[in-house]
């Protein structure tokens, strides 16, 4: 984070800060997820890429449906959604390269299962899948629509989906 901030790359600060915020969901502290993501899109301020918002916005509908704000993760989703809208490929600096096609749809539906809305979670993890993806992308959003299929009840199509 140093790093970038004596380089003046506010936009490298946010993805730095971006990392965080991935770590912090992985262990759980969702009200420090929250606040990194808050601090990411203010330290990255108008040199923020779509690409970056939109992952941080995603990230943080999924800490507060973890939390159980529903309104707080709707807001979020929304805006992730908005700004994955304004991706576009080749214009992106490439520590945002991960943000490709169906990430934000399957971070979604992730967030929305977390608030028990599976129709909409698993609309989302289908619009995922059927977006391109490196390997272990489009592993990680079979998996998920697999398990939202599983919830509805339907086994077989779960495993046809992860087959």
């Amino acid at each position: 984070l140093r790093l970038a901030k004596s380089s003046g790359d506010r936009g490298l600060g946010g993805y730095v800060i971006a990392l965080l915020v991935t770590q912090s969901l992985f262990l759980g502290d969702h009200r420090r997820s929250i606040a990194f993501a808050e601090a990411a899109l203010r330290a990255a301020g108008d040199h923020i890429t779509p690409a970056l918002a939109a992952d941080l916005h995603a990230m943080q509908a999924k800490a507060y449906a973890r939390l159980g704000d529903g309104a707080s993760a709707r807001a979020c989703i929304g805006r992730a959604e908005a700004q994955a809208g304004r991706i576009h490929t080749g214009r992106e600096p490439d520590e945002t390269g991960y943000v490709q096609p169906g990430l934000v749809d399957v971070q979604v539906a992730e967030a929305l299962l977390g608030l028990g809305d599976l129709s909409a979670a698993r609309e989302h993890a289908a619009s995922a899948v059927r977006a391109p993806a490196h390997d272990r992308g489009r592993v990680h959003r079979l998996a998920m629509l697999s398990h939202i299929e599983l919830l509805q009840g339907e086994a077989d199509r779960a495993a046809g989906t992860a087959a």
